[in-house]
């Protein structure tokens, strides 16, 4: 099976997402556009892993991740290969599993 990997110059949001992604989006102030796409392409059977800020108080967190979402809240705060310091944020796995429609009323 091929994997595929969306450089910035490919521009992953403008791709269909198919299958089972994983998403690490920026985490600036463009992150609700990578979240909402997972969501979306979760309606469309596409099963999308993101590794996130635990940003609960966001409008991106209430309309995409607490109504549509597995969440596995990650104990402290990660530290990346070759980062220096660990994130300031707690963080957390979410899952936006495969399914077809979507519940109006969610």
């Amino acid at each position: 099976m091929p994997y595929l990997y969306f450089t910035k110059a490919v521009d992953g949001l403008r791709q269909k997402w198919t299958g089972v992604c994983w998403c690490n989006p920026p985490y600036g102030k463009e992150i609700h556009r990578w979240v909402q796409k997972a969501f979306e392409s979760s309606l469309f059977g596409t099963t999308v892993v993101c590794l996130l800020p635990a940003r609960v108080d966001t409008r991106w967190w209430q309309n995409y991740v607490m109504p549509a979402a597995e969440i596995r809240y990650l104990p402290g705060r990660l530290k990346f290969v070759g980062g220096e310091d660990r994130a300031p944020f707690p963080s957390a796995v979410v899952i936006f599993s495969a399914r077809e429609g979507h519940d109006e009323g969610r």
